[in-house]
């Protein structure tokens, strides 16, 4: 780490300064913050021309890209299961390709307090890289990150080449200033959706049971799992229905069930809906209160995981995948198989349920989540060899390097043929699945990486694994809103992002909370007038007119 620099001092004089002129001027707020931005940006601006070495030992083309190797400092919010990344024989091979040694500072826990330190001491790294940063961190602490527009014209070929080919990664990216100061992620062969609903047809079958496709269908099912006996061991261990806690995972919730009435979940923990261009707070839906209600019939009555909503992540994984018999009837999750283990065989995914036979699902989806991200890699001013640094991020966006990013080294997740094609590998250990090996052998989804359509088409899967996830996306496609009426990663100016951050915490704790607390105990009816009138108190109204301006910046709507 680098402590932060002399000149960051000095662009924080020279904004105070510029902030007691202004107000002698009798200057506006948000010319204060407009002079606080050119500040900053003069800062960054200058460190990039600083680090632009004057000497040959930097190369703009070709590799290495430096001719004595030099060393950076970066951080990584990393999955817990995922290997150090510097035994990892891709970033090895990256190191003898390029002369730049990366010292990684891992963090498989506790990252928000680390990231909340490192940003109010400037005790940062040279860059951060994978998940982590969001966007109320870069605009709450502008002058700590370069914006990288001008860098990737002058060095970033296969980042350039990503926003030509596929523009909406170059909007996500672009803050309101006009500055790109965190690079977007486009993962491969993804679906475009991301819960599925799998059930045991074997269990259905046995008991002579059709799938569901009705809640109240649904509910009989899971009834017959409890009472049944259906896996055949003479106890009463089965799980009729699980899914994944709220604090673990934006995904496979309970709330994608309410597609069931006509309404969508957006996986995410901001719960917007838009219709007609109009911005609104899922939890606040009439199908909310409906959806809270049929859950707490069926947590009352044991046809839910009794510890659904103190479960981590991993316990929702390894639930189903019991030794003897199966013992999970029902589950939304990536795919059944996910947490079902060697009783994958047994599941399927169903098509999204309906509140009554009349009534037209949707199933939750989030494109620009399932397939695309922002904020993969951020260049910092305490980053002395700027060019150099995104001369290497580049090459991580490159064809080969962003699919052995994502899915494992050359011949240990994917192997590269004669023919210019590359074909999945199959797990290296009996002990991870298909999707796990990928988790243990590469950042994969946490990674700054770019997969274009065109590369996709050269990918061979002899595991069937994705290509099974994909079609399983084609359940649930006719149900899928368009992206237009699914909030978008719109960006924010600081004053907005800040008042944002302030609300949307509150507001979402209070929400998680009562959710939990409405299904394992109920009341949802009883307290239903007074938990809208204290949402409004939180400043509910205020929180979704910001959304409203961010969506209306994006699509351009007056």
């Amino acid at each position: 780490m680098k402590r932060k620099m002399m000149k960051k001092g000095l662009a924080l004089i020279l904004c105070a300064a510029m902030t007691s002129a202004c107000m002698a001027c009798a200057s506006s707020a948000e010319q204060e913050q407009g002079e606080k931005t050119a500040s900053s940006k003069t800062s960054a601006e200058g460190k990039q021309e600083e680090g632009k070495t004057a000497d040959s030992n930097f190369n703009e083309t070709g590799f290495p890209i430096v001719n004595d190797k030099i060393e950076l400092n970066f951080v990584f919010n990393s999955q817990t299961m995922t290997q150090d990344l510097d035994k990892l024989p891709v970033f090895q091979e990256l190191e003898e390709k390029t002369n730049i040694h990366i010292n990684w500072d891992i963090c498989r826990s506790g990252w928000e307090e680390k990231k909340a330190t490192m940003l109010a001491s400037g005790d940062l790294p040279d860059a951060f890289f994978g998940s982590g940063i969001e966007d109320s961190d870069i605009t709450t602490n502008i002058d700590y990150f370069v914006p990288l527009e001008d860098l990737i014209d002058e060095y970033a070929p296969n980042i350039k080449n990503l926003f030509e080919k596929d523009p909406i990664t170059e909007k996500m990216s672009t803050f309101l200033d006009g500055h790109i100061y965190g690079l977007p992620q486009r993962m491969p062969l993804r679906p475009t959706s991301n819960d599925t609903l799998g059930i045991n047809k074997t269990w259905l079958d046995k008991l002579g049971l059709d799938v569901p496709e009705t809640l109240d269908e649904f509910y009989d099912v899971c009834m017959a799992f409890k009472t049944q006996d259906p896996n055949g061991n003479g106890i009463a261990d089965e799980i009729p229905f699980n899914f994944a806690n709220l604090d673990d995972s934006r995904w496979f919730t309970a709330r994608t069930l309410l597609g069931a009435w006509g309404d969508m979940y957006d996986m995410t923990f901001n719960y917007l809906t838009v219709k007609d261009d109009v911005v609104s707070y899922m939890p606040t839906l009439d199908s909310y209160k409906e959806l809270v209600l049929f859950l707490n019939k069926m947590y009352q009555n044991g046809l839910i995981n009794q510890e659904v909503f103190t479960d981590d992540l991993s316990k929702f994984v390894a639930l189903g995948k019991s030794e003897d018999v199966p013992i999970l009837g029902s589950v939304i999750a990536w795919t059944p198989g996910t947490v079902t283990g060697q009783w994958a065989d047994q599941y399927i995914a169903i098509p999204p349920l309906r509140a009554s036979a009349d009534t037209e699902p949707l199933w939750g989806t989030n494109r620009s989540l399932v397939i695309y991200d922002t904020n993969k890699f951020e260049i910092t001013t305490a980053n002395e060899h700027i060019p150099e640094t995104m001369r290497w991020i580049d090459e991580c966006y490159s064809e080969e390097m962003s699919l052995y990013l994502y899915y494992g080294s050359e011949g240990i997740g994917i192997q590269k043929e004669a023919d210019g094609t590359y074909t999945i590998l199959p797990p290296t250990s009996d002990e991870y699945d298909q999707d796990l090996s990928k988790w243990y052998n590469a950042p994969a989804d946490f990674a700054p990486v770019a997969t274009l359509p065109e590369t996709e088409k050269k990918i061979n899967d002899p595991t069937g694994y994705y290509a099974e996830r994909i079609e399983m996306s084609d359940i649930y496609d006719p149900y899928l809103l368009d992206d237009k009426d699914i909030y978008p990663l719109a960006k924010f100016d600081a004053a907005d992002q800040d008042e944002l951050t302030l609300l949307k915490t509150d507001i979402t704790s209070y929400v998680d909370q009562k959710f939990a607390q409405w299904i394992t105990v109920g009341g949802v009816e009883e307290e239903w007038e007074n938990y809208l009138t204290e949402l409004d108190n939180m400043g509910l109204p205020r929180m979704l007119e910001i959304y409203q301006k961010g969506y209306n910046n994006y699509y351009g709507v007056n």
